[in-house]
């Protein structure tokens, strides 16, 4: 779609895109820009990039390990933090479990020792931009 207006160096084009054609993993939009006329003597770019999908957090999956556990989740979840807690009915219980966190395997992957005083509780969350 293409919205005319009276000035040409402001018009605007819109397109859709969809979300299937996008391969998994961070994506890069290349743009090419030309002036309308070479008597201009400045040139302006504006992009609005919306989205919209289903939004599927990563597992995190754990394995039992001689004296603890071993959490790992994928690595193209990098923009979490692992979390841990020992309360679940306390909302500011939560506490980070400090990395970095090691690759293998195209895994963030952690050995983390069991506390058999208390129940432990792991999740991840999104970290702040």
């Amino acid at each position: 779609m293409t919205v005319q207006t009276t000035d040409p160096s402001n018009t605007y084009y819109a397109t859709n895109l969809p979300i299937a054609s996008l391969p998994a993993g961070t994506n890069v939009i290349g743009v090419e820009i030309h002036k309308f006329s070479p008597s201009i003597a400045g040139i302006t770019f504006d992009l609005e990039l919306f989205g919209n999908g289903v939004y599927v957090p990563p597992t995190l999956s754990f394995t039992p390990a001689a004296g603890g556990l071993q959490l790992s989740w994928p690595t193209n979840s990098a923009g979490f933090s692992l979390q841990t807690a020992t309360n679940l009915s306390s909302a500011g219980s939560w506490q980070i479990v400090s990395g970095p966190y090691p690759l293998s395997n195209d895994l963030f992957d952690v050995s983390i020792p069991i506390n058999a005083a208390s129940a432990q509780f792991f999740r991840l969350i999104k970290s702040s931009p």
